[in-house]
């Protein structure tokens, strides 16, 4: 009998931090289901087995996968901007921080080095995002102990990356979506995503 391939890649570096994707079948056959590790393989960084970095986990559209709404709870909706997704972290050590060459650990849902990555830190400096600010409220939200997070942003940059649906009208920018607790996989909630 002939093993599946592995539906995960695993993209490995030099300095030992891997980048774990879901293989684009995953994708286009809806194999989600196949393994919940999946959901979790959408750009999450490891490095000696530590897991460095963790972006949104895959989430569905409406009715998508029998993903319904909860109306028990209170849900928020906020507005889509249309670009791609940046993930941003705190190297969590010295010894990380030197391996990676960087205090931060950035990257897009498949890689630490494309010109993805590369284009959203111009934009992070040219909207003038102030990364050290941003990563005091690692302090912020959890006064029991201190939490690592992983800010998670949608870049829009219409020049050098027009998106497909050319009627929409967002003015290019960095935008932040989300910042999950990378122990915990938590997300910050509306509120506290407004206070930053």
């Amino acid at each position: 009998m002939k093993k599946q391939k592995s539906l995960i890649r695993h993209k490995k570096y030099d300095n030992g931090s891997t980048v774990v994707k879901y293989d684009r079948k995953v994708f286009y056959d809806n194999l989600w289901h196949t393994d919940p590790e999946l959901l979790e393989s959408r750009g999450k960084v490891t490095l000696n087995d530590q897991i460095v970095a963790l972006p949104f986990k895959k989430i569905f559209n409406y009715k998508e996968n029998d993903t319904v709404c909860d109306f028990d709870k209170v849900i928020v909706a906020v507005e889509k901007v249309n670009g791609f997704m940046f993930h941003l972290s705190k190297s969590p050590n010295d010894e990380i921080e030197e391996s990676l060459g960087s205090p931060y650990i950035k990257g897009t849902t498949g890689s630490l080095d494309s010109d993805f990555v590369k284009l959203a830190w111009e934009n992070i400096l040219k909207h003038g995002v102030n990364v050290p600010q941003l990563f005091l409220y690692q302090y912020k939200f959890n006064k029991e102990k201190y939490s690592r997070y992983t800010f998670i942003f949608e870049i829009k940059d219409n020049e050098k990356d027009p998106h497909i649906i050319n009627a929409e009208t967002e003015p290019d920018g960095v935008y932040l979506l989300g910042c999950r607790d990378i122990a915990t996989g938590e997300l910050l909630s509306q509120e506290e995503l407004d206070v930053i």
